[in-house]
């Protein structure tokens, strides 16, 4: 678990949020993107990694990563 990760963690308890396998996953599909991402980007690779996430999933957890400042 890298030093980003856990104060992610940290961040996300703090706001009263669940850590979850799904969020850290979008986080780890964007922090491995070369430059920026579109949202259409981030949900390609996340669908590539798991299939079996759901779209809406997606879309509202980089919504919450938004909000949070952890992502623009």
């Amino acid at each position: 678990m890298s030093h980003d990760e856990i104060e992610f963690m940290h961040l996300m308890q703090a706001k009263g949020l669940r850590v979850t396998g799904q969020r850290l996953r979008i986080l780890d599909v964007i922090c491995a993107g070369e430059g920026h991402l579109t949202r259409g980007e981030v949900l390609a690779r996340v669908k590539a990694d798991d299939p079996t996430i759901d779209t809406s999933t997606i879309y509202r957890n980089l919504d919450v990563l938004t909000r949070l400042g952890v992502v623009s």
